[in-house]
């Protein structure tokens, strides 16, 4: 799960990343960067073999609809990979 407040990017998923980073937002963009890290036997999105552990930033640019839960690009240190993202509720 990862929690988007008041600029601030933050959360963790089941595969053992970490998000930390910050973000702005306008009418038409959400604008941001975070940082990735894996910890060892985690699973990166791109290698599934994962001993010595993952870290890589990436940057957001996204709608302000982002959260509809349609794939998107982001670009990353590692590539581009797509990501899902659902709104659950506001805090």
């Amino acid at each position: 799960m990862v929690v988007l407040k008041d600029g601030v990017i933050a959360g963790e998923d089941f595969g053992g990343g970490q998000y930390d980073g910050g973000y702005e937002t306008s009418e038409i963009s959400l604008v941001g960067n975070m940082s990735v890290v894996i910890q060892p036997g985690g699973w990166p999105v791109q290698d599934r073999s994962n001993t010595q552990g993952v870290t890589f930033d990436v940057t957001l640019n996204l709608p302000p609809d982002f959260a509809d839960q349609r794939p998107r690009e982001v670009n990353t240190t590692i590539g581009t990979i797509k990501v899902s993202m659902k709104k659950l509720r506001s805090l």
